[in-house]
Parts: C-alpha cells; structure tokens; sequence
C-alpha cells in the first residue's frame, strides 16, 4: 500500500520501489548508466558496508573521456564497476574498486541478476522469503583480494509501481528494498592467498536501483540522500540540486506496517559543510513529517563521493520522535571535469583484474 506517492514534475525524474524493475535496462550510449546499491549497519552500529555495481562507472576517467570526446562512437563501450567499502567505527578497513571492460559484464533484463568480472548479485526466492545473494570478489593495492558471500533478506520491498504514462523519465530512483537483513562472510587475504581476515557481518540493510540516460556530471551538481533503520520505521530522503540552475527535487519518505509514505519536501542546511562543528540538515514534508540529520563520523572522503555516519532523529504525525544511527552520502559528480581529481581517482581503480595502485 503507498500513500501521497509526490511524483514531482520539476525535473523529467521518477520515485518507484518496484522488484520487478530492479532489472538492468539496457540502455547503451555514452551517458546512460545504471547503478544497483546495497548498505548495511550491524547490530551493534559499529561496522558499515557498501556495495555497488555499476553497469557504466560514472566516475571513471574513461567514461568522462567518452563523455567529452564527441568523436568517439557513441557505442563505442561501457565501463562496468564494483566498489566495496567495510569499515568498523568510522574508519576504512576493507575498500576496493575494480572496473573492467564491459565484455566482463552480463545481466538480465527479465531478471534480476547481475556479473562483473567475478562479482555477481542475484534474486534468490526461498519458503522462509526472498532476497538479493551478492557474491564479492575484488583486487585491492598490492595484489589483496577481498571475497564476500552475502545475503539482503527482504523485509520491506516491491511497496510502489512507478507513475503511469508513455514518458520514460531520464532519471529513475527505486527503493528495492528499504528494510532488509542482511548475513554473511567477508575474507581479505593477501598476495599469496593466505587468509589476512575473516569478518561475519551480521545487521540491517537497504537496497536501492538508479538509473539516468543523461550523464551525472551534466545533470546533477550535487546529490545529499540517506536512510536510516528505527524499530518500527525505515526513513529514506534525497536532494537533488541540478546544473545549470534548474533547482532542485527533494524528496522524503519512511515506511511503517508495509505502507510506503512518501512525499515532496524542504530541505535546508545548518552550517556551509557538512562535518563542520554544528552542521545540520533537515528534511520537512510540511505538516506531516520531518526528518534532521547530524553528521557523526566520515567512514569515507573521496574527490566525488563522500559518506558518514549521522544521527538522524524522525518526527511523525504521532507526535514521537525516533532517533538513531544512518548512512548520508553526499556526491559531487562536477569533480570530475578537473583533471588532477582525475588522475588521483584511477590510481584508486584496479582495472579488468589487476590491482589498483593504492
């Protein structure tokens, strides 16, 4: 059941979460790429891990340069990605990103499933649910590999079919799966195979698909989304302000009893950087509900991407306010047009198997 879906129409963009769509679209050319993201906090609040698989890695160099080269073929190939990031109490301990040439990458569009090099996602359906099974193998610096089986255990997904209509929207953000449990194993070793660490993660996760025709770097100046986990309620907001001054789209949403509530907002900031002393931000869907979000931890500061645990407190119609520990990312896809931002990034990607610089 969905209520007060907020379909904007300032930007040719749409909200869904939708199973069935979670597929890979197929939609080659040289700015479309599509993006299947999974996190997770364990139990305890400590530990944070993140996936992604990109089927064109947007802050790739070889991407901005098929995107500013108008002479290469517009087909001329994509450059599919996996990125992995595990760390425990705000700070990095396992992180890789590895991209290879889109030969090495194969998806469905009639089913959910996924390979990147030996990375792979599936949807595996079973008598106790259904779920997303990531399996996790990536080079990091000095020929270390990391290797992870793990499962997304649907517990709120599949809650809102897309707006109807012929239109196919430039940008399609779909919360998958809002709420999941999430199990497994992570092993490091090092370069001669010998196991270095074995992590069993345990905790609560949030899987998400989204896709644009248009480049990130020309369409979004900047990206401010999240998601928190409450007892009762999971809580999901973005922000978008895009180039050139065509505003911006901000929406809020959380789900309670398997009803997605979902709705247009404000959004305001505290402060002029996140991580500054007093930095705030707050979400308010006018009367009905707000969400405040306060930076506690970066576990991640790269040129594009930046990530933190924050404390985000919930206030409902209730009248009761929820607080307790979320994932706020923030991207900044114009980064990419300087050149030493660049350079410093590839050293970071390992490219079709090998290891990346550092």
């Amino acid at each position: 059941m969905t209520e007060n879906p907020g379909i904007g129409s300032r930007s040719s963009s749409s909200f869904m979460s939708s199973l069935k769509d979670d597929v890979w679209h197929g939609r080659a050319g040289r700015h479309s790429f599509e993006r299947w993201h999974f996190d997770a906090l364990s139990d305890d609040g400590r530990e944070a891990l993140i996936i992604t698989f990109y089927d064109n890695y947007p802050f790739s160099p070889r991407y901005f340069k098929r995107l500013a080269d108008v002479s290469l073929n517009v087909n001329s190939g994509q450059f599919p990605a996996v990125t992995f990031l595990y760390a425990v109490d705000g700070k990095v301990v396992m992180q890789a990103v590895n991209e290879w040439s889109f030969d090495s990458f194969s998806a469905r569009m009639d089913n959910v499933m996924c390979s990147i090099g030996d990375s792979s996602f599936r949807v595996e359906k079973a008598d106790y649910g259904s779920g997303i099974i990531l399996h996790i193998d990536v080079m990091t610096a000095r020929k270390r590999r990391i290797e992870a089986d793990l499962e997304w255990l649907s517990i709120e997904s599949d809650l809102m079919v897309g707006p109807p209509g012929a239109e196919t929207p430039s940008m399609v953000w779909n919360l998958v799966a809002p709420r999941s449990d999430v199990s497994g194993r992570i092993v490091r070793t090092g370069v001669r195979g010998k196991t270095k660490k074995v992590v069993h993660f345990r905790g609560t996760g949030y899987h998400d698909h989204f896709r644009s025709t248009n480049s990130l770097q020309e369409s979004i100046a900047s990206r401010c989304w999240g998601r928190a986990h409450f007892s009762d309620t999971t809580a999901v907001f973005q922000h978008i302000a895009y180039d050139g001054g065509r505003g911006d789209t901000t929406r809020a949403a959380y789900i309670q009893d398997g009803t997605l509530i979902v709705a247009d907002a404000k959004f305001s900031m505290t402060g002029h950087r996140f991580q500054d002393k007093g930095t705030a931000a707050k979400f308010i869907a006018g009367d009905d509900f707000s969400i405040q979000i306060r930076p506690v931890s970066r576990i991640q500061r790269g040129f594009f991407e930046q990530r933190m645990l924050s404390e985000i407190t919930l206030e409902l119609p209730d009248g009761k306010l929820r607080q307790t520990e979320g994932i706020l990312e923030l991207s900044n896809p114009k980064g990419m047009f300087n050149p030493l931002y660049r350079w410093m990034s590839d050293l970071r990607i390992g490219k079709n198997g090998d290891s990346p610089f550092f």
